[in-house]
């Protein structure tokens, strides 16, 4: 059964099934409010301390808040007027649409299924779908910085172009290697509002090696410019 849920919260209703370009698009987005709607009404349930006046006014203002439209299938009042066990019941069917969406793409631009300690999906689907338009519109994921190391196949190493970056960022700015790594974790928040990935977090020593490494490529490209004149004798006998 569906626990007396609307039509509009039913599997049949949610699949993204003979959904298709626009209609897709069109369909992620109203499934991303109402999971939206439903985690955050949830979370207000659950939270101590909460006003006794929070309806589906609050619930609106703070969908705002995250920029999420309000559900034009169904009424946050019905949302916020929901049972514990209902909401539990729509969010088991989003989830099996998420799957539904994952499964549709293949493993690219991959939909994270995952969910946190406190019951939210790890990605959002109001997320992942602003990601993917923006990409549409032209802006791109990280530059891939790191590139496998040769000689040891499980190790990640920082590519030239990455190394060359922060070298001249350093120069640029005076910044001391060992201050380096720290900013670059402090900036990739607030790029990608998450922590950096461990594998994606080079040391002051590693970053002090490979401006080394550089020091070391420029030195040779020099020599072999001035390398002519060098050997050559002048017409003067040397």
């Amino acid at each position: 059964g569906n626990s007396g849920l609307p039509t509009s919260l039913t599997l049949e209703e949610l699949s993204c099934k003979g959904h298709s370009g626009k209609s897709f698009e069109n369909m992620v987005e109203e499934l991303a409010s109402i999971e939206m709607a439903l985690h955050l009404a949830r979370s207000m349930d659950n939270t101590t301390g909460i006003s006794e006046t929070t309806d589906a006014s609050t619930l609106h203002g703070l969908m705002d808040a995250r920029g999420v439209r309000v559900p034009k299938s169904i009424s946050l009042d019905y949302v916020e007027g929901m049972t514990s066990r209902a909401r539990g019941y729509a969010v088991r069917t989003i989830s099996i649409v998420r799957d539904e969406i994952k499964s549709r793409f293949g493993g690219i631009f991959d939909l994270d299924n995952s969910v946190k300690d406190d019951g939210w999906p790890k990605v959002m689907l109001h997320e992942w779908l602003d990601d993917g338009r923006r990409f549409t519109q032209g802006k791109r994921v990280a530059a891939n910085n790191y590139i496998q190391n040769k000689d040891r196949q499980k190790h990640l190493e920082l590519t030239d172009d990455a190394s060359q970056c922060i070298r001249h960022i350093a120069a640029v700015f005076d910044i001391h290697p060992d201050k380096f790594p720290h900013l670059w974790a402090c900036f990739y928040v607030l790029f990608f509002r998450k922590e950096i990935p461990l594998e994606e977090f080079s040391s002051s020593e590693t970053i002090k090696r490979h401006m080394m490494r550089l020091a070391e490529i420029d030195k040779t490209r020099e020599a072999a410019q001035f390398e002519e004149f060098v050997c050559t004798l002048s017409p003067n006998g040397f």
